[in-house]
């Protein structure tokens, strides 16, 4: 069973190591090196645990998962899974969970991935379009298909 909780103080280390181990590799393939102060800074940037969630399989903290809600979009600022757990479908509920509060606000759902993730090809399968991208990142959106029809 996974589930999703608000995350605390004390979850930074686990969150600073789950970082390191699901960027590691696509920061290497994507700009050659993997600079781990550069990384810590990242991350403590990035760390906001009132902002955040810790999701959980069985009670046990497998990801973390931050969204911002704006007035016209809802967007995805983190979704990390170890890699023990990737590919099993926790990706997938949460965003689908995602696309249900979207479908309810009737707003889109805006994402950035690096350009090397392999999760674009997760946000590709379940109908995220390419909006843009930089030299780093690609922009996603998934709009309901039937709010657009409305």
């Amino acid at each position: 069973m996974v589930t999703l909780r608000a995350a605390l103080e004390s979850d930074r280390e686990f969150s600073r190591s789950l970082h390191h181990v699901c960027y590691r590799d696509v920061v290497e393939q994507q700009f050659g090196l993997w600079d781990e102060e550069l990384q810590d800074g990242f991350f403590a940037d990035g760390w906001k645990p009132g902002e955040s969630q810790i999701v959980e399989r069985d009670g046990v903290p497998v990801g973390v998962f931050r969204r911002t809600d704006f007035a016209d979009h809802i967007l995805i600022r983190e979704i990390q899974l170890h890699p023990d757990v990737q590919g099993q479908g926790f990706g997938s509920r949460i965003l689908s969970e995602q696309m249900e509060e979207s479908r309810r606000r009737r707003v889109p759902i805006r994402l950035q991935v690096l350009r090397m993730n392999r999760a674009r090809v997760l946000y590709a399968r379940l109908g995220f379009l390419e909006i843009g991208e930089n030299e780093y990142f690609v922009f996603m959106e998934w709009r309901d298909a039937d709010a657009t029809s409305r």
